[in-house]
């Protein structure tokens, strides 16, 4: 079992564009890509909750996924980042700010279950991202401490948020809810 975080290309909205924002159009193009990436044929599960951040000096949200993914399903989440919207960057400064797409853990998880509840986060954070210069070289610099999205674009964010049910926000694959908990399939 590992933990990953995903950015796909594209999923890095100006503030001003978040009413367009679809959660199950953004998961089910998660679910394709995972089908390229061989997910249909692949032994075990995984499971996606859709989150975000608000980069508070460029004013967008930076959509991304936080996930769990089970036997053979680590190894397509791994994949992803050979298909071209989830190759980490090459660039020092990439047009969105996000270097690497695809995040997975490779250590064993431990602790549990907070690595498990650390999907379904009850909020979405503000940070900002920016360049600090240093004897002449560039560094790009991002807030360690997260905070409150600022106004008006919390309220902005709250609007949103309660057009949505929970179950537009997850993405099961290879698993489904059943009476007593999660089923592989």
């Amino acid at each position: 079992m590992s933990t990953a975080t995903i950015i796909p290309l594209g999923w890095v909205k100006q503030a001003d564009d978040l009413d367009s924002l679809k959660p199950a159009t953004l998961l089910w193009q998660l679910r394709s890509d995972l089908n390229r990436s061989g997910g249909a044929d692949a032994k075990g599960w995984a499971v996606f909750v859709l989150h975000g951040e608000f980069e508070s000096n460029a004013k967008h949200y930076v959509v991304h996924v936080h996930g769990v993914a089970v036997d053979d399903m680590i190894d397509v989440v791994r994949d992803l980042a050979k298909l071209p919207k989830y190759e980490s960057s090459k660039q020092r400064h990439p047009s969105d700010g996000v270097v690497q797409r695809v995040r997975i853990s490779r250590e064993l998880l431990s602790n549990m279950p907070s690595p498990l509840t650390y999907l379904a986060k009850s909020f979405w954070p503000a940070r900002w991202l920016g360049t600090i210069t240093r004897n002449g070289l560039v560094y790009v610099a991002r807030e360690r401490v997260s905070r409150r999205i600022p106004e008006p674009y919390h309220a902005r964010w709250l609007c949103w948020m309660d057009r949505w049910d929970w179950r537009d926000m997850v993405l099961l694959y290879g698993v489904h809810v059943g009476k007593n908990g999660l089923v592989a399939r």
